[in-house]
């Protein structure tokens, strides 16, 4: 299989209605980093490609629209903290962190575009 450079198997992509601010969510909650950015005219965020950790997730705008929802689960160092963070930027708790018959510390926020987060982070066994 060819895989861009940088790249997992698979990158969630996820539309929004407006890039640039899902982008200063993920930025100040999960510590995403700006790897490429393409803008319209106007300067709406047309394609952001992100790194958060490991992975790459992409951000696209479509125009005219209220915004799709899309779920996305993100291993963190500290859910606890990151919870916390995401509730300081706009976010809406889903669920409170909690240790979970998965095997995880987790919880659930909803980012203010819409977009449900599930976060986790391993318990020690």
């Amino acid at each position: 299989m060819s895989i861009k450079p940088g790249h997992n198997d698979v990158c969630p992509y996820i539309l929004t209605r407006d890039a640039n601010a899902q982008f200063k969510f993920l930025a100040d909650v999960f510590d995403a980093i700006e790897v490429h950015r393409r803008v319209r005219p106007d300067g709406a965020g047309m394609h952001l490609t992100l790194r958060i950790g490991d992975s790459v997730v992409m951000l696209g705008e479509r125009a005219g629209s209220h915004g799709l929802e899309a779920s996305t689960h993100v291993y963190v160092s500290d859910v606890d903290a990151t919870f916390k963070r995401a509730l300081a930027c706009g976010g809406r708790a889903l669920s409170e962190p909690k240790d979970a018959a998965s095997g995880d510390r987790a919880c659930g926020v909803e980012d203010p575009l819409g977009n449900t987060w599930w976060i986790g982070t391993p318990l020690a066994r």
